[in-house]
């Protein structure tokens, strides 16, 4: 009876370390795409089209529980065919941080009520950026990486002890 509990809890052990390895997989993956699919974007936006617009709001706002950051906040308007669309997209970039003078540094090249070029996909206006550029690739992609690390581990750990290769 003791030898089954114990088979049922490593099985049990190993089953969890199986689904932690899959959650940082799924994790990894995830902000890899969300960065390939950014920087594809950006590449893509230098060929969208452009269009006047205005700046509506242009303020600091914090993020964040434990260190709140400042993050600069843009929102504004153009029209396209005659139906208006509001942007918020600054850039393409990956979790981009600011210190407090980098965030006031984009708050001053947006100001409220300034004119603007704003970069629309053509097929979706909808779709917008004031610069069409993407900066953190790298960093960004490191990010899946280690992420990532934990969930080979995790599985290669799991997949062994279920199969009898660890623990036994």
């Amino acid at each position: 009876m003791e030898n089954i509990l114990g088979t049922i809890l490593s099985t049990i052990t190993f089953l969890v370390v199986v689904a932690t390895g899959l959650w940082f997989g799924y994790f990894a993956v995830l902000i890899t795409f969300e960065q390939i699919q950014a920087w594809r974007l950006a590449r893509q936006s230098v060929d969208w089209a452009s269009t006047s617009g205005i700046i509506q709001t242009s303020e600091i706002i914090y993020e964040g529980i434990r260190r709140p950051r400042e993050q600069p906040k843009i929102t504004y308007t153009y029209q396209v065919s005659g139906i208006k669309y509001e942007g918020n997209r600054i850039n393409f970039s990956f979790a981009q941080t600011f210190s407090k003078e980098e965030a006031e540094d984009v708050l001053a090249t947006y100001p409220p009520n300034a004119m603007i070029t704003v970069y629309y996909d053509p097929s979706q206006p909808a779709q917008s950026t004031l610069e069409q550029r993407h900066t953190g690739l790298a960093s960004g992609l490191a990010v899946g990486l280690i992420i990532f690390l934990p969930t080979c581990l995790c599985l290669a750990t799991g997949f062994a002890g279920l199969t009898g290769k660890v623990g036994r």
